[in-house]
């Protein structure tokens, strides 16, 4: 389950820096939904889909976190200093109202499909 984790946590913010750099105007909020798809699917993947609860909230965590560590590693890496302001409450201040209810969705839907992923 750790490596389900880490897989996911690392794919959502792989994703999370990409839609820094992308620039996709009034659609963002579209990629943070399958942003959240995508982290469940891996997480489960690499974990061998158990399912249940725990899972869950474990990919629930990684895709509401992970897009936000990912700009903020980002922010970071463009102001070439390791102690700058970039943080998560930077990352979450720039998504806006309506992108944190995609973020907020995004991990609901990870949720979903992690805890739905017995096979």
């Amino acid at each position: 389950m750790a490596t389900g984790a880490l897989a996911g946590l690392a794919v959502a913010m792989v994703g999370g820096a990409l839609l820094t750099l992308v620039p996709f105007g009034a659609l963002r909020l579209l990629p943070l939904v399958v942003l959240g798809f995508l982290a469940g699917e891996v997480s489960a993947a690499v974990a061998g889909r158990p399912g249940g609860g725990v899972f869950a909230m474990v990919a629930f965590t990684c895709a509401l976190i992970g897009p936000l560590e990912g700009q903020a590693i980002l922010g970071n890496l463009f102001v070439n200093q390791l102690a700058s302001n970039a943080s998560l409450s930077s990352s979450a201040a720039s998504l806006g109202p309506f992108g944190t209810l995609a973020l907020v969705g995004g991990a609901a839907l990870a949720a979903a499909r992690a805890a739905t992923a017995e096979s």
